[in-house]
């Protein structure tokens, strides 16, 4: 039964509903290669010369090893969660369950309650506007909290990791948590963690933290990414299962 639909012509390969992308490298080499990345790309290497037809053959007979690849990186990015934004609706912040109230004002203002987070709004009816500004708070929220753990990771896992990186840039990102540029030194977290509880969100910094050492999904970086949080299998569970 086939489980994928790689279209080489088109650079992609169509995988649970998603078009991921499919790129193509020409190198010296005698030998082809077929590579899956931590963010979800298909890197095929060919020697040059060869021919498109014999490119598809080599991905067809690859595409089993290439389905358990994509399910393994599948793992580690957010599954989207379709919202009304309308009042009653639940939202997460934290780890915590909350109930939306909007309410219409002259001003903007979001304050998380006991029970509620409450919008106020001066378009109560505008749900592309409430569901903007929200993300905006989301973000400046994510930045604020996302350095301090941050720093406090890198302090108490600093003989551990044996060296240091900047804090994160904090933006959206639609299929991933977040990830790390080797060419920089630098790593991103996607601001929808703060839905998430605060150990998970700690679990993502020390994993694209453990990404400046080992950038694949081996069995160093595992060891490594235990060493300094033994429970993160706990937390990244814990996550997926309140974002799902």
């Amino acid at each position: 039964m086939q489980k994928l639909n790689i279209r080489l012509k088109e650079g992609q390969v169509e995988f649970h509903g998603n078009a991921i992308p499919l790129e193509l490298v020409e190198s010296n080499r005698k030998t082809v290669g077929l590579t899956v990345t931590p963010d979800m790309r298909v890197v095929l290497r060919i020697s040059q010369g060869l021919s498109t037809e014999e490119q598809q053959r080599f991905l067809d007979r690859k595409e089993s090893w290439l389905y358990k690849q994509l399910l393994y990186f599948e793992q580690f990015h957010p599954r989207q969660t379709i919202r009304t934004w309308q009042a009653g609706e639940t939202q997460f912040f934290l780890g915590k369950e909350y109930r939306l109230k909007i309410e219409e004002s002259k001003h903007w203002a979001i304050t998380v309650g006991k029970e509620y987070i409450l919008i106020l709004t001066p378009y109560p009816e505008r749900v592309d506007l409430i569901q903007s500004h929200y993300r905006q708070w989301l973000k400046s929220q994510a930045e604020e909290l996302f350095i301090k753990l941050h720093y406090k990771l890198q302090k108490s896992n600093e003989q551990k990791l044996g060296y240091w990186l900047d804090p994160p840039e904090v933006k959206y990102f639609k299929s991933k948590w977040g990830t790390y540029d080797p060419k920089t030194r630098k790593y991103t977290m996607n601001y929808m963690l703060m839905q998430a509880p605060l150990r998970s969100i700690e679990y993502v910094i020390l994993h694209e933290v453990c990404h400046a050492k080992y950038l694949n999904h081996d069995r160093y970086f595992f060891n490594l990414l235990t060493s300094v949080e033994p429970s993160w299998r706990k937390w990244k569970d814990r996550m997926e299962r309140m974002l799902a």
